[in-house]
């Protein structure tokens, strides 16, 4: 499953119960300098075996670090601008830091 590429400028982005093939999706997007803070939830009727987030700087600064539901996150590949998403019910918070 693949997720919006969105680039957060100045606003937050909240979506609700979006329709995907794999069920109702709802996230919220807001931004600080130097970070980008995600919230998801993921479909849980038919959900996909892997998931993806792809976040970018507006300056083209690339991921330095990734935490998820508080904890440090390994699973983010800086170069491709993307991060590993767990499957999870519930609500996933995420913190994207830029160097």
């Amino acid at each position: 499953m693949a997720l919006l590429e969105y680039t957060l400028a100045d606003s937050p982005v909240r979506k609700n119960l979006l329709a995907d093939y794999f069920g109702p999706l709802s996230y919220k997007i807001e931004g600080t300098p130097g970070e980008v803070h995600p919230a998801l939830q993921l479909p849980s009727r038919n959900p996909a075996q892997t998931a993806w987030l792809v976040v970018r700087a507006p300056d083209a600064r690339p991921i330095a670090s990734v935490e998820i539901d508080g904890k440090p996150w390994n699973g983010f590949d800086a170069d491709k601008e993307w991060v590993r998403l767990l499957r999870k019910s519930g609500e996933t918070i995420i913190v994207v830091h830029f160097y």
